[in-house]
C-alpha cells in the first residue's frame, strides 16, 4: 500500500484548514493563558493577558476554555511542523501509482494494459490442487472463462474479472479457524505473494444467512486476517454497480489507494 502525491496534497490541504480553525479559535482567547499554581494541597487557578492576572478558580468553565488553549497551542506547534514536511514530501516524493508509471513508460509500451503489467504472474499457484469445499457439488453451475465451476452468476463476474487480469484464486478453499474449517468463496494471491479471503454473501435478506456469515468472518479474524484489508466481503447489492468489483480489485488486491 502506497500513497500518491494526490494523497499528500489532500493531506496538507486537510492540514492547513486545520491550522487555520485553530488560528480562529485562539483568536478568541486574546492572548489569554492559564496559569496554575499549587499552595499546600490546594491548586489555584489564574488567567495571565500581558501583564494582568485574575483568579478563576471558581469559573470552572473558563478554566477548561483555556486549557484547551493550551492544548490547541500544542497542536499548532505540530500541524505547522508537518505542513514542513508535507511540503517537502509532496515536492519530492516519487509517486507509485499505475497512472504516473504508465506515463513514464516509453510511448512504444503503452498499448499494453496496465493491469496485465501488474498481475502477470508465472507461477501455477491457483492452479494446483487444494482441498476444496465437499459439500453440494451439485450446485456448481456456472462456469467461468477459465473454465472454473461456481455456485452463483456473481460468483462468476468476480472470478472473471481476477482471471481477466490474471490474478490467481482458488474457489472454495478450506481455511482452517482454529476449532472450524471454512471454505472461502475466493483465497486470492496478491502479487506481493500475500493472500487475500474474498467472501460474496448472496442472500443479505436472510438474516440467518447474515449471522452466520458474520460469525465466519469474526473466525477469519480471529486467525489473523484483518477486515478491508487482507479480507473483503461483498453484498449482492454491492455488484449492481459494474466498477464496484474493480474498484476492490485496485484497492485491496493490487494495494493502490
Amino acid at each position: 500500500m502506497y500513497l500518491t502525491k494526490k494523497d499528500f496534497e489532500d493531506i496538507l490541504h486537510g492540514t492547513e484548514k486545520r491550522i487555520s480553525m485553530i488560528n480562529n479559535e485562539l483568536e478568541q482567547l486574546k492572548g489569554s493563558m492559564l496559569v496554575c499554581r499549587k499552595k499546600g494541597n490546594r491548586i489555584y487557578y489564574s488567567e495571565r493577558r500581558g501583564k494582568q492576572e485574575v483568579g478563576i478558580s471558581k469559573n470552572k468553565e473558563r478554566i477548561y476554555q483555556l486549557l484547551k488553549g493550551y492544548y490547541l497551542k500544542l497542536q499548532l506547534d505540530a500541524l505547522e511542523n508537518n505542513r514542513i514536511l508535507l511540503n517537502v514530501c509532496k515536492n519530492k516524493y516519487v509517486d507509485l501509482s499505475s497512472e504516473y508509471m504508465l506515463e513514464k513508460m516509453s510511448e512504444k509500451y503503452k498499448d499494453i494494459p496496465i493491469e496485465e503489467i501488474m498481475t502477470r504472474s508465472y507461477d501455477d499457484w491457483g492452479k494446483r490442487r487444494y482441498e476444496k469445499n465437499p459439500y453440494y457439488e451439485e450446485n456448481l453451475k456456472f462456469e467461468t472463462n477459465n473454465g472454473i465451476l461456481v455456485r452463483s452468476k456473481s460468483e462468476r463476474q468476480i472470478a472473471n474479472a481476477l482471471e481477466e487480469l490474471n490474478i490467481q484464486y482458488r474457489y472454495d478453499a478450506a481455511i482452517n479457524c482454529d476449532d472450524v474449517k471454512h471454505y472461502a468463496d475466493f483465497l486470492i494471491k496478491r502479487p506481493d505473494g500475500s493472500l487475500l479471503i474474498w467472501e460474496h454473501f448472496g442472500r443479505e435478506h436472510d438474516r440467518q444467512y447474515m449471522a452466520k456469515n458474520r460469525e465466519r468472518i469474526k473466525d477469519y479474524i480471529s486467525i489473523g486476517y484483518r477486515l478491508w484489508d487482507d479480507l473483503v466481503w461483498t453484498l449482492e447489492s454491492d455488484l449492481n454497480d459494474s466498477k464496484t468489483i474493480r474498484r476492490i480489485v485496485k484497492r485491496f488486491i493490487l494495494c493502490e489507494i
